[in-house]
């Protein structure tokens, strides 16, 4: 599940880095929403199953890996018990366990850490992408091209020539 979370993550962040280099359209945000909340998703039932692991499984294959004859496992099931027993028995694990390295501890918490991040990170530029697209203006209808527009020369002779006359005058009196 964390893989597949880690994989959701990555083509999010993919496809958010494509929208804003430009190479895809920005009618795309909700497919980026949608890789973004199923990682989340992902994220959230991984966490939970990882809550669910049986401490007392766990402690068997440990001890049956590290051949340490069920100590791990009775150190789990007397963690509660304040017996000087228990102390005892809990001192002796710490004693057998002081050459065992947790196996892949870093590589896991090391994935755990990139995954939160990438999503922290994923969420945020996806945040800020979001808030530009709702509030950025429109951008200008350009003007319809105008219509083909032909012209052609034509010679026309001119026509005769007017006549004129003299402007004959009229006297106005008042009678």
């Amino acid at each position: 599940m964390l893989v597949w979370a880690l994989a959701l993550a990555l083509l999010a962040a993919t496809l958010a880095f494509a929208q804003h280099l430009a190479w895809l359209s920005s009618t795309l945000v909700i497919g980026h929403w949608s890789l973004i909340i199923s990682s989340a998703l992902a994220l959230t039932i991984w966490f939970i199953r990882a809550r669910r692991i049986d401490t007392g499984a766990v402690a068997r294959d440990l001890d049956s890996q590290w051949s340490l004859q069920a100590r791990l496992e009775t150190a789990a099931e007397l963690s509660d018990n304040l017996s000087a027993f228990a102390a005892a028995q809990r001192a002796d694990t710490a004693a057998k366990l002081a050459d065992h390295r947790v196996p892949r501890a870093l590589a896991w918490h090391a994935g755990q850490f990139v995954l939160i991040v990438a999503l922290l990170l994923l969420l945020t530029e996806s945040g800020i992408f979001g808030f530009r697209i709702l509030f950025a203006k429109p951008a200008p209808v350009p003007p319809p091209p105008a219509a083909d527009i032909s012209a052609s020369i034509e010679w026309r002779s001119p026509e005769s020539e007017l006549k004129a006359t003299a402007i004959e005058e009229i006297a106005l009196v008042a009678a």
